[in-house]
């Protein structure tokens, strides 16, 4: 139950914060890394309290502990966060809002896990560390399935600290039964309790650090340059929480030689894929990387239940685990963003958790020899990207740079080191490659994401990706520089929105959530006063710089000015009845922030909005079609709402970085909307079944559209 309960609170908690920050993945990091550290604290104290030696005082202690955590709950958290530092604050409010909790339910399994040991003489305990983590799964699998779906966040709070203090009553009996059936350990010399070497201790610690790691690299992976869904970061986690079950229960005495080909066999085919920068096709593309992912966590955490300690050492074998785990999260989630303008923890981790997963030698002499083949690869890549003659003929460029070193990758899989190193030497190959190089002209990172400008082969658009997602072009050979491209051009339903509401007068005030490249400033007129929220500052300085774009620069606005921060927050500081247009086009890679979309956001726009106002929404999403949820608000707010979707661009224009776009109209009346929104492009969009999405219920399985 306890297990239940960290894993039930873990996404809600998550849920309930990422609205706050913009919608980034590095919420879910830093949530995961606070829940990692909480975990290790749990079971330092497992620990400490093993050491009393009266298992009356232990439970005593115990019952304490979560009685205590009761005067701290229920978790509430601020909703004003400041404009800089979020991840300092993230962890500060997770850490005075459920550190408590967490820690006690944390030290709970290793203390029962130690109890029964000490009850059950001869039995082996760590089975019920297969069950705690089974327990977890179903808690995390329900949350999206069933719990999500059908409750709202304020409800799940309640019940949650209503079960944890059933929590406590359960935790008191088992304390009580243990008491009555304690039998203390017998210290004998085949199996003591002495501590395990430094060697062994530092052996757990890279095994649970390497695939903690790679649990917050490979989310932010799929969730940023794949699919930005936010139900995939539930995914991962769940596969990792599955092959410690697997780990502790049928996998127990190690990893079986089927799974180490299994490993060996998708690291081949994923460092294809990741090699070539392949995006499609997605299902493929995420079964790759979830199952080589699992595999490998699987292989490490066999490791670790194989080598696992006596029982009297089962807590201090737990606080290691719980120690590498945490190191592996604040590597991702504090460390990486600094140090890395790209995921290159992703495939860092990838490669150690291949060569701890294989059991690879690390003598020197064993590295030198594995670096000579790896260094032969690269040599002979580098040759043939030489050949002129090769850079018209892709099928060629990729038989010589892809195919055939992963052929060589496979054959030396009976070495692992030198197959690590030669899948290394296969990554490495790509940063030469003539068809990928020079494309990206500047790339950063921060907290809410990776920033790339690139641009095409002919050098002539400069773009703004974030993650895999175009967000805005500029035009080089366009003599004025600002010709509005990709979801805005003369052919996107914005166009259609913005003719409508300025042929209405001159002095209009115009908002738009979402900066991107500044690309809607090219429709300001000299009459106009406009206002950009945006709550990415690295956005602001590149939309601005005249060395990428210049629609900021160049635009005829009377007034125009960016404001940092969330859109909500920053939006209540406008007066009401302000703006004649707001638009939303805000994006963290693909994925429309949730809270923007919901009943109460909603109702915030039009307090802002004059009579006749209009609302502009930009819906375009590769996996979710919100334009029906975003109907349902509508309905219940009694508001009119159209809808154009503008998908059918031709090849021509896709080379000319006009993009498809969809975009949503609601206004007071239908009035409102003018004589162009009623033309036959713009229709009325069916309603979502169910129920409205609030700031405390949405369902992202109802928008889903794979």
């Amino acid at each position: 139950m306890c297990s239940g309960l960290i894993f039930w609170i873990e996404p809600l908690v998550g849920k309930q914060l990422l609205p706050l920050l913009g919608g980034a993945p590095a919420v879910w990091n830093i949530c995961l890394l606070f829940f990692q550290s909480a975990l290790l604290m749990g079971y330092a104290c497992a620990h400490g309290i093993v050491k009393i030696g009266d298992v009356r005082v232990q439970v005593a202690v115990c019952v304490l502990l979560f009685g205590s955590a009761l005067l701290v709950l229920p978790v509430g958290f601020d909703t004003n966060p400041p404009a800089s530092a979020p991840a300092g604050w993230l962890l500060g409010q997770l850490a005075i809002q459920l550190g408590l909790p967490f820690i006690a339910l944390a030290a709970a399994s290793p203390l029962l896990q130690r109890w029964y040991a000490g009850a059950a003489a001869g039995r082996d305990p760590y089975v019920l560390y297969a069950a705690s983590n089974a327990g977890s799964l179903l808690a995390l699998i329900a949350f999206p399935v069933v719990i999500e779906p059908a409750v709202g966040m304020l409800a799940q709070f309640r019940a949650w600290t209503a079960l944890y203090a059933f929590a406590i009553v359960l935790i008191g009996v088992a304390g009580w039964l243990t008491v009555r059936a304690w039998t203390p350990f017998v210290v004998q010399s085949d199996a003591t309790g002495d501590p395990p070497t430094v060697r062994i201790q530092l052996r757990w610690i890279a095994l649970a650090l390497v695939p903690s790691s790679l649990l917050l690299g490979v989310t932010s992976y799929l969730t940023t340059d794949l699919a930005p869904v936010p139900l995939l970061w539930v995914v991962p986690l769940a596969l990792y929480l599955l092959t410690f079950v697997i780990a502790f229960g049928i996998m127990a005495e190690g990893p079986p030689r089927w799974l180490l080909r299994v490993v060996v066999i998708l690291a081949v085919s994923w460092a294809t894929i990741y090699r070539m920068q392949a995006t499609d096709p997605l299902w493929l593309l995420l079964v790759i990387h979830l199952a080589l992912f699992t595999a490998l966590a699987l292989t490490c955490h066999s490791r670790l239940a194989a080598s696992r300690p006596a029982p009297a050492q089962l807590t201090r074998f737990y606080l290691l685990l719980g120690s590498g785990g945490a190191l592996g999260g604040a590597f991702n989630a504090l460390l990486a963003p600094l140090i890395f303008d790209s995921f290159a923890e992703y495939p860092l981790m990838l490669l150690a958790a291949v060569l701890l997963g294989l059991g690879a030698a690390m003598n020197r002499a064993e590295v030198f020899r594995a670096l000579i083949p790896a260094a032969v690869m690269v040599t002979a890549v580098l040759i043939v990207f030489s050949f002129d003659a090769l850079a018209g003929s892709q099928l060629w460029r990729v038989a010589l740079t892809v195919a055939i070193p992963a052929i060589v990758v496979y054959t030396l899989s009976g070495k692992p080191l030198h197959f690590a190193m030669a899948l290394a030497a296969v990554l490495l190959t790509g940063h030469a490659d003539p068809a990928l190089a020079n494309r990206v002209l500047h790339a950063e990172r921060n907290f809410f994401g990776l920033l790339r400008i690139t641009t095409n082969p002919s050098g002539r658009y400069h773009e703004l990706r974030h993650g895999s997602t175009l967000h805005g072009a500029a035009d080089l050979a366009d003599p004025s520089g600002i010709r509005p491209l990709t979801y805005y051009s003369y052919r996107s339903p914005v166009n259609d929105v913005m003719h409508s509401v300025q042929s209405r007068g001159d002095s209009l005030r115009i908002a738009v959530v979402g900066l991107g490249v500044g690309s809607l400033a090219w429709y300001a007129r000299p009459t106009e006063q406009w206002v950009f929220y945006e709550i990415n500052p690295a956005v602001g300085v590149l939309a601005r710089d005249p060395e990428w774009f210049g629609f900021l620069r160049r635009s005829q606005a009377a007034s125009l000015r960016i404001e940092l921060g969330d859109a909500r927050l920053r939006l209540r500081r406008a007066p009401d009845q302000h703006f004649d247009l707001l638009v939303l086009d805000a994006f963290t890679s693909d994925a429309i922030p949730l809270h923007l979309l919901t009943r109460e956001a909603m109702q915030s726009y039009f307090a802002k909005l004059k009579a006749g106002g209009v609302l502009a929404i930009h819906v375009s999403n590769r996996y979710l079609d919100l334009t029906p949820s975003i109907a349902r608000i509508a309905a219940d707010l009694g508001l009119g709402v159209r809808a154009r979707a503008d998908l059918l661009v031709k090849r021509e224009e896709r080379a000319q970085r006009i993009e498809p776009s969809t975009w949503v109209a609601l206004a007071r009346t239908d009035a409102d909307f003018g004589t162009t929104l009623f033309e036959g492009t713009w229709y009325i969009p069916r309603a979502a079944a169910g129920r409205a999405w609030t700031d405390d219920f949405s369902n992202l399985w109802q928008a889903l559209d794979w």
